[in-house]
């Protein structure tokens, strides 16, 4: 992509850090449905948009910051996945969000992940509009 510093590179070592330390021991990051789930959304929300950005265009800060909110819907959204496999995490001592929380604390904290990041990249959005002057506009 002609960059001087090799983003691409670094990014797909990190992905490939976050996707050995998700199933391996000592971190197994799977263990904890919180660390676990937004590892997942980063995974398949931030670092593509990333690696994307960084090889098409310019990896900026409000990237790194919008696709990271996004992947506090991305936890959110493998909640989803957890709930049909409570038994067997419960079985293999996974603390998934459902079996530590219940199905019915999980489904609220489900929605309320995907709505918090929705309402924060909205915020978020419109603290970046330019304030334009009041009056008449000249052309």
């Amino acid at each position: 992509a002609g960059h001087d510093f090799p983003i691409v590179f670094y990014l797909a070592v990190g992905g490939s850090l976050l996707s050995y330390i998700y199933s391996a021991p000592p971190l197994k990051l799977k263990q904890n449905g919180w660390i676990g789930n937004f590892a997942l959304g980063a995974s398949y929300i931030s670092l593509p948009w990333w690696a994307g950005q960084a090889l098409f265009g310019t990896l900026t800060p409000d990237i790194i910051v919008l696709t990271t909110l996004y992947s506090i819907a991305g936890l959110g959204i493998a909640i989803v996945n957890d709930f049909k496999s409570i038994e067997g995490d419960r079985t293999l001592g996974l603390q998934s969000l459902p079996v530590a929380f219940g199905m019915e604390t999980a489904k609220w904290i489900c929605v309320g992940a995907i709505d918090i990041t929705q309402l924060s990249v909205a915020g978020y959005l419109l603290s970046t509009v330019p304030v334009l002057p009041e009056g008449p506009c000249e052309v």
